[in-house]
Parts: structure tokens; sequence; C-alpha cells
């Protein structure tokens, strides 16, 4: 029980910090993009599981390292010793705690992200049906030459080399187009250059 406090209080921070940037991303969906509140705020809940995911590890990390720093500090581990408590049956709270945070991690990457991932993916479409032009990006591939161009979750792609994009029948015909070179594309946060990496 005294991994959990710590754990789930670097798990909260671990979370906000690691939000920051959807949280940006979002703002600017609601300020330019006149997409309502409260769709804002269910697509950042729903991205959460995915974030959490990514920070499992170092929650566990950060919880032990309290609970030992604060059990060195007081002497437990002197005196637990003293009293014929061997250093497996010590250590083995903290073992069993890191092996239950492994099956939360691997229950939430394995049923809640992808349950997450649909909802935020169809409010995504949702918004498509409602937009006049332009087709709203839901993922970024890490890495990818779009998130090297650092375009987001929630952007709208207007254009692509001076094409139109009004649907995604027209990004599915035009994109496959400008897979080789760089090509200026027009999204809601303004002009970006994909560069090819491959060049």
């Amino acid at each position: 029980m005294e991994v959990a406090g710590p754990f789930f209080f670097g798990m909260i921070g671990f979370i906000i910090i690691g939000m920051v940037d959807l949280v940006f991303s979002l703002i600017d969906m609601f300020i330019n993009n006149g997409i309502p509140f409260l769709i804002v705020m269910k697509i950042l809940i729903y991205k959460i599981p995915a974030i959490m995911v990514l920070f499992y590890p170092m929650a566990v990390l950060f919880s032990t390292l309290i609970v030992l720093i604060r059990i060195a500090k007081d002497s437990e581990v002197t005196v637990l010793r003293a009293g014929g408590f061997s250093l497996g049956r010590i250590v083995a709270p903290i073992i069993i705690a890191g092996f239950l945070a492994f099956l939360l991690s691997y229950w939430t990457n394995e049923k809640l992200v992808p349950w997450a991932n649909n909802i935020s993916d169809e409010i995504a479409q949702q918004l498509q049906l409602t937009s006049k032009k332009g087709v709203i990006i839901t993922k970024i591939a890490f890495g990818s030459q779009g998130h090297k161009a650092r375009l987001k979750p929630g952007d709208i792609i207007f254009a692509i080399a001076q094409k139109p994009v009004n649907s995604m029948e027209d990004f599915q015909k035009i994109a496959p187009k400008y897979e080789k070179g760089d090509v200026l594309v027009h999204t809601s946060r303004g002009y970006v250059v994909i560069f090819d990496d491959k060049k």
C-alpha cells in the first residue's frame, strides 16, 4: 500500500506532462477551428489512456525510489534484518507491486487504449462530416514525415501542393502523388513543408 500513493501521484504528474502538447493542439482546435469545448474535452479524455501507457514504467520507478529512500532514511531495513527478515522478504512487496503495475499496463494497452482510440476517431470523423472542407488528422505516426513537420492530431489539411483537399477522397487521390519529394501543405495552423528524408 505504501507504494500505491507515490505511484498514483507520479502517474498523475507524468500524465499532465505528457498531455501538454495535446492540450495545445486541442486549444487550437477550439479557438481556430470553432470546435465545441465539450467535444474537445471528450477527445482529451479519450486520449488519456494512450498517454498513461507511456508513463507506467516511470511511475513505478518513481514510487519505488520514494519508498526505498524513506525506508533507508528511517533505517527500517536494519531493523527488519535484525528481526530475522530476509532480503527477499523485504523486497517482495515492491516486486509484487511492480508486477501488478505490469498487469495494469498490459490491460490498459490491450483493452482500454484501442477502445478509447476508436471513440476519439469516431468523434473526429463526426467533426469531418460537419466540416465544410478539409481533412482532419486523427493520428500521426511518431517519426513520420508529418510528425517531423509538426503536424498534430486535430489539424485540418486544406490543400496539398496547392491542390484543394475537400474530402477524404480528395486526400487519398492527392497524397500518394507527393510521397516522394518535398511538398507544401496548407493546414488549419498555416503552411508547413513536409520534407522527403529519402532524397
